[in-house]
């Protein structure tokens, strides 16, 4: 397919110094690459992260430019946990640091575009875009948390990703989340940090699965479902439609395994409790719609015995 040979262009596409991807239907500010390399430079990053803006298709035509479209976008900025990390290149803390990045993989946006990156560091490790509609992007990001030393951010948005209404990430690959999940699963416990991370990745599956739920086409419903069904044995959860437990695999103590983001007591709680709520949210929301999906396929099953019976 065509985003089979993307990721083959991608890793083909490697320049002498420093390595930068854009969306050809998006746009960058004029000095982007300029005041990433800036920054790598002077504090010597294998990686520099920006944040972006979402601009919504119809806010573009075949004039606009990056001031054009000022106030036009929504911000999208870096997380505040990531932002929290003393730089990697300095301190004594160098190692603690290392760390506090690896726990923070999946907060890391996941597109090329927000980031400049060091063509030895992607080299040396090995780093690849697999082949994976949709989800490559993400699985190179990952590889990139598992391994950078140094990464440094900027959070000022140099960047308008523009939305269309008929974008891949909008369920057309409904079954690249589970290539995702098959890619990222060995490759963190090969790195060590699969348990740290698995919450997250759960976390990142769910919300995929019930966004997926809605867009895919009926005739590949019991097919996505089996694959789920996989993905939750292959994830170490347990799924029992009929169960008021939920599943049970997110019943974790959430405080243990999500990074603290300020320094105020009462802050963290509260970013805690938020957190705590939205990820049951995400378990009861997959309960129901797991629970709707079978007892429409009981129904189905016992009027198709019935119209036999009587056919009969």
């Amino acid at each position: 397919s065509v985003y089979t040979a993307l990721a083959a262009v991608f890793n083909l596409l490697i320049p002498e110094n420093m390595v930068y991807f854009m969306d050809a239907d998006d746009i960058a500010a004029p000095n982007l690459i300029e005041v990433m390399k800036q920054k790598a430079d002077a504090d010597n990053a294998d990686v520099v992260v920006c944040a972006n803006y979402i601009t919504q298709s119809d806010k573009v035509d075949a004039g606009s430019t990056f001031s054009t479209l000022e106030g036009q976008g929504i911000v999208r900025p870096l997380d505040a946990a990531i932002l929290q990390i003393t730089p990697l290149s300095q301190g004594n803390n160098k190692a603690k640091s290392i760390k506090a990045l690896r726990l923070c993989t999946f907060k890391l946006p996941p597109e090329p575009w927000c980031k400049l990156v060091k063509r030895s560091f992607l080299v040396d490790n090995k780093i690849y875009f697999p082949d994976v509609p949709v989800e490559q992007d993400l699985c190179w990001t990952v590889q990139i948390a598992m391994h950078t030393s140094s990464i440094s951010f900027i959070e000022e948005p140099l960047y308008h990703y523009i939305q269309m209404p008929n974008t891949v990430s909008s369920g057309k690959f409904p079954f690249s989340m589970f290539q995702m999940v098959d890619f990222c699963v060995p490759y963190l416990k090969q790195r060590g940090y699969y348990k740290q991370l698995r919450y997250d990745l759960i976390v990142l599956a769910l919300k995929g699965f019930l966004h997926l739920w809605q867009r895919i086409k009926p005739e590949i419903k019991d097919q996505f479902i089996e694959h789920f069904l996989n993905m939750c044995q292959q994830l170490d959860m347990r799924i029992d439609p009929d169960s008021t437990q939920g599943i049970v695999a997110l019943q974790h103590k959430i405080y243990k395994l999500i990074p603290p983001v300020g320094t105020n007591p009462f802050g963290i709680r509260a970013r805690l409790r938020y957190l705590y709520h939205q990820d049951q949210w995400l378990v009861t929301m997959t309960q129901k719609v797991l629970a709707e999906y079978y007892a429409e396929k009981k129904g189905h099953t016992q009027k198709t015995e019935h119209a036999s019976y009587r056919h009969n």
